[in-house]
């Protein structure tokens, strides 16, 4: 039987799945693409990730009192820690 917990779990691993499946398709594109070409990535990337920067610190301060909840080791929280 699966508990509403363990489907948590499945749901995640899913999900880290996809997305380790999306890393190596990108890897295999990257490693074609020209030095510029990797260039316009890495900038269209870090654009992205600033205009969605309060998203992934409220995300992360979620994971964050989740890790203090479970007890997590404070050296673990301290690498999973984003500010500014």
């Amino acid at each position: 039987m699966v508990t509403p917990d363990r489907l948590g779990v499945m749901k995640a691993e899913e999900e880290v799945a996809l997305l380790a499946q999306k890393a190596r398709s990108a890897r295999r594109t990257l490693s074609s693409a020209s030095g510029k070409e990797r260039a316009e990535a890495l900038n269209l990337i870090a654009d992205e990730m600033e205009r969605r920067s309060e998203e992934i610190l409220n995300a992360n301060a979620k994971d964050m009192e989740r890790a203090r909840q479970e007890g997590m080791h404070p050296q673990i929280q301290d690498r999973l820690m984003l500010d500014r």
